[in-house]
């Protein structure tokens, strides 16, 4: 059914047109192209690596079924708690079809701005639909609790400078509103080193001061990429 949100109801779509429609190689109209990706399988940037990992479910269990449990708004954050059942007759982390029937749920957060999506999370446990379909407990593949070098390429290559992997988290923390000492805290390394750092950067970018770099970051549209950076920075996403 059609919610009357249109945040709601445009996620609802996008859901259906993936998982029921089995249309996941087509889905640019729904999606940013810095799409920022945080799933079981990787964190990355970009709408044709949520594609792949679509493929990589629906090439197991090509005849998956999704079903909408419950539906919350929390500001632009849209959830959706979901059950899926399906066959298991393809290739799934190195397991070969066996053709069992599995069922599992999970959920899925996404980030609606401008009418479209800008951060897709997927919560659900890999080791268990893993240990459902060989019947031996597995550990699974983990996410990693560092931001992944996707992000730092996708950053420079929007910008079109060539900063450095510490560079860019010293940025990222800066638009976190985190004063200077505080970063070099979180970063592990020594005020003078954070300052040489932000001191190499603002040049390159334009800039001339750390407080230049939230609204710059806003209009050359790297803010939610940085600020999820400096989070992941802060604190690890498990999904």
């Amino acid at each position: 059914m059609k919610h009357r949100d249109k945040n709601i109801a445009f996620v609802q779509r996008f859901m259906h047109h993936v998982w029921q429609d089995k249309r996941y190689h087509e889905v640019g109209e729904f999606l940013s192209p810095q799409l920022i990706v945080e799933s079981p399988l990787r964190t990355c940037v970009g709408s044709q690596n949520l594609s792949n990992a679509f493929s990589v479910w629906l090439q197991a269990f090509p005849d998956l079924q999704y079903h909408e449990q419950d539906v919350s708004l929390y500001g632009d954050w849209v959830k959706i708690n979901w059950m899926c059942d399906g066959d298991h007759l393809g290739e799934f982390f190195g397991l070969s079809a066996t053709g069992k029937k599995i069922t599992y749920c999970g959920s899925t957060m996404v980030l609606m701005s401008d009418g479209i999506i800008h951060s897709y999370r997927a919560d659900v446990s890999l080791p268990d639909v893993l240990e459902r379909i060989s019947g031996v407990p597995q550990n699974g593949p983990s996410m990693a609790s560092q931001p992944s070098d996707d992000m730092f390429a996708h950053f420079n290559r929007i910008t079109g400078a060539q900063l450095s992997r510490r560079q860019i988290e010293c940025l990222s923390l800066v638009c976190l509103g985190n004063n200077n000492k505080t970063i070099a805290a979180m970063l592990g390394i020594q005020y003078s080193t954070f300052r040489t750092h932000i001191e190499r950067a603002l040049p390159l970018l334009g800039l001339s001061s750390p407080k230049q770099v939230f609204d710059w970051a806003f209009s050359t549209h790297v803010l939610e990429l940085l600020i999820h950076i400096g989070l992941r920075r802060i604190r690890p996403v498990h999904p």
